[in-house]
């Protein structure tokens, strides 16, 4: 439980980056790494805590750091996940076995006491919701940093015909592409976890549809192609690591 809640918690602070393919700022830089430190506020105070405390600020530096010297700032995001995903799966483990803070959660749990819609808020299976929590936010953000950095590692964007050069795609066509590939592994994901394995082929026939009169450039319709197979493959694998995981 402990280490899905600090992966969640990261992943929802990276996605500052969901629609930006620049260097971090400042101002997020801040606003992200406070939203990491204020999460571990709910852990028992101790030594290992603030190592941890430690890690994230440099952690988060780095990456702002990095993502101005690096050109490909895909990988330095990426391999920023998988140190954030090793580190808090060692720090959770039975080896270091970091608690939550049970005195402030009991405090918190209160509060259902004085809103209604918090009635029920104790017969929740939380291990199961932060598990598909973090299955949705690494299908909406990581993933799509995997999927952008696996092109420009193979050099799959769409080349102009005429210049040689890589197509310019529009901005607002670019970010609709994204949310397009986002509500797709999300709804992928949600289908195959209800075994509905006959929606997917319905998903990605409307994708087709959108793209229709698009698809008549060779090299376009490769990109998307690739990209949805992708994308389609990637919720697939998740969907089907989750399912192996959730408690029964």
């Amino acid at each position: 439980m402990q280490f899905y809640f600090l992966l969640n918690t990261v992943m929802l602070s990276r996605l500052v980056f969901c629609f930006k393919d620049e260097p971090i700022t400042v101002k997020k830089l801040y606003l992200a790494t406070a939203f990491q430190i204020i999460a571990l506020c709910l852990f028992q105070p101790n030594a290992l805590l603030l190592v941890l405390f430690i890690i994230t600020i440099i952690l988060n530096l780095f990456v702002y750091y990095f993502e101005r010297k690096i050109k490909n700032i895909n990988l330095v995001r990426l391999l920023s996940f998988i140190t954030y995903f090793l580190s808090y799966g060692l720090f959770t483990s039975s080896s270091f076995g970091m608690e939550f803070n049970n005195g402030l959660l009991i405090n918190l749990l209160s509060l259902k006491n004085y809103f209604f819609f918090l009635t029920n808020i104790g017969q929740i299976n939380w291990l199961a919701l932060s598990i598909i929590i973090t299955a949705v936010l690494f299908l909406i953000n990581e993933a799509n940093i995997l999927i952008r950095y696996f092109f420009e590692l193979f050099s799959l964007t769409p080349i102009n015909k005429l210049s040689g050069d890589v197509a310019e795609i529009d901005s607002k066509e670019y970010t609709a592409g994204r949310i397009i590939g986002m509500l797709e592994r999300t709804l992928i994901f949600f289908f195959l976890l209800a075994d509905q394995y006959a929606a997917i082929g319905f998903i990605i026939a409307a994708k087709g549809f959108t793209r229709f009169k698009e698809l008549d450039d060779r090299n376009f319709a490769e990109y998307v192609l690739v990209g949805t197979f992708f994308s389609a493959l990637t919720a697939i694998l998740v969907t089907l690591l989750i399912k192996t995981i959730l408690p029964k």
